[in-house]
């Protein structure tokens, strides 16, 4: 068990629930809310199951973690009824496009090495 992530999990989920009144009402602030929890669960999933020991569950938090959260982040940087996600935006946009980025090289199993291959032919 790698109790790093187990503790991002927690400590992620709730900070959800303790902030859960202070972005305000609206359909892009619970969005954001549930897909943090999923991203949450993903980090408790990848934490509890290694890799090595099982790969599909370990999997499926890498999953949740990729896509779900960083679609919250997205989503974040729409949501305009919430004052504390408003103040936020530029910087949710940004990390949501460099997640989504990261996670599209990692699924073409891009790599320093490799691209330094490709470069110098």
């Amino acid at each position: 068990m790698n109790s790093a992530m187990v503790s991002t999990g927690v400590l992620l989920a709730l900070g959800v629930f303790l902030t859960w009144a202070a972005l305000g009402p609206g359909l892009a602030a619970r969005t954001v809310q549930l897909l943090t929890l999923a991203g949450a669960g993903g980090y408790l999933l990848a934490g509890a199951y290694p890799a090595d020991a099982n790969e599909n569950k370990h999997f499926l938090g890498a999953l949740l973690i990729f896509f779900l959260a960083n679609v919250g982040m997205l989503v974040a940087a729409l949501a305009r009824r919430s004052p504390v996600l408003t103040s936020m935006r530029h910087l949710s946009l940004t990390l949501g496009l460099v997640g989504m980025g990261g996670t599209a090289l990692f699924l073409a199993r891009l790599t320093s090495a490799s691209v330094s291959a490709a470069w110098n032919g």
